[in-house]
């Protein structure tokens, strides 16, 4: 399983929707259960979607699942259970607002019970159980799927773990396949309950989710101009894709996808210093130290201080000093776990209101 080999390098994941399903059988089984709406009795063939954007996707990373038509959420919501497609919440959500916008909830669950007894019998089909692995490569449309780095048990998740730092060490992975893995296998470590220190910190590092490092993504854009002599309004491209990163997990996933297009195009080559754009978008603090730190801190008539200053002040000082229903506000926000939520509590205070909490603050720790 190495990078050069023709197996790897041509591998991938492959997640099958109704636009690569040249026959769409549902459809006509559909059709013999009365459950088939009138107007997709004469359904067009696979649209083409390379164009639309990734918002007219119920699943916006892999571009599956199109929900931008009438007709295509029908078949994309219908056909999930068809391909046993991996849908988590975020997609469930997109394709269940796609059914209320278009009118057809009660459309698609008829579809799914007329399709129900079809869909458990191909389940039942083997009579081996399914074993989970944090990456399963399927090498060309239709061969066989492999499964690497088991996941069923926390033993199997330890050893797991240590295998991708190791084969991380070796360079035997592409980054892509590299995050993808530590992701569900960190995933797989919470729901067994295990400690995440039992997992190397490269596993951990690529497999929580990070905030991109803006300094860092800025120095990784100056790398590849420099290395692949990129015209100015090339390198635009990679800082707007890195911009659109700060919005979120997601967002930060189609940057990086937008980079390693770029790369391929421009000829960027990877090394110690050019980092793959999975890797780059993962350069920052994790999420949740992230929201450890944030939580540290309040915000009061848009001054930050540390949290612990606000829930320290006496009781009886800001009875004492401050109005009555400030001082009511002051001591709901102390009650709560975390400084993010202290201050969406007193932004609902005026501005006048909060300088006076300020005030107070100053005063107590000047000097």
């Amino acid at each position: 399983m190495t990078q050069s080999s023709p197996e790897c390098k041509n591998a991938r994941v492959d997640f099958q929707d109704f636009t690569t399903d040249d026959s769409m059988a549902f459809l006509h089984l559909l059709k013999e259960a009365n459950a088939l709406p009138d107007w997709l009795v004469s359904a067009p063939e696979a649209e083409d979607v390379s164009k639309l954007p990734d918002i007219a996707f119920a699943d916006t990373h892999r571009r599956k699942m199109p929900i931008h038509s009438k007709s295509a959420a029908f078949l994309s919501c219908v056909s999930c259970d068809v391909y046993d497609y991996p849908v988590d919440s975020a997609i469930t959500q997109r394709l269940q607002a796609a059914c209320h916008r278009y009118g057809i909830t009660d459309l698609v669950k008829q579809a799914h019970q007329a399709l129900a007894p079809e869909v458990a019998s191909e389940k039942q089909a083997s009579e081996l159980p399914k074993v989970a692995y944090a990456l399963e490569i399927q090498s060309e449309p239709g061969s066989e799927v492999q499964g690497y780095y088991p996941i069923d048990t926390p033993d199997q998740i330890e050893a797991s773990s240590l295998k991708l730092a190791a084969d991380l060490f070796a360079e035997k992975l592409p980054a892509t396949w590299l995050s993808e893995a530590a992701e569900v296998l960190v995933k797989a470590a919470k729901d067994h309950g295990m400690k995440l220190s039992l997992l190397p910190a490269t596993v951990l590092h690529y497999g929580e989710e990070r905030k991109p490092s803006p300094e860092y993504l800025d120095e990784q854009i100056e790398r590849r101009i420099k290395q692949a002599s990129l015209p100015a309004e090339v390198s635009e491209i990679y800082k707007e894709a890195a911009l659109s990163a700060l919005e979120g997990e997601s967002a930060a996933m189609d940057a990086a996808h937008v980079w390693e297009l770029a790369d391929r195009k421009f000829g960027v080559r990877y090394t110690d210093t050019v980092a793959q754009p999975a890797i780059a978008f993962r350069s920052g603090i994790s999420k949740a130290a992230f929201e450890k730190l944030a939580s540290a801190y309040t915000e009061v008539a848009g001054i930050t201080i540390p949290y612990t200053q606000l829930q320290a002040l006496p009781d009886n000082l800001v009875a004492a000093v401050l109005p009555l229903k400030v001082a009511g506000v002051v001591f709901s926000a102390r009650a709560v776990d975390s400084g993010v939520k202290a201050a969406s509590i007193i932004a609902e205070l005026p501005e006048d209101d909060q300088l006076k909490i300020l005030q107070l603050l100053t005063n107590s720790y000047s000097g």
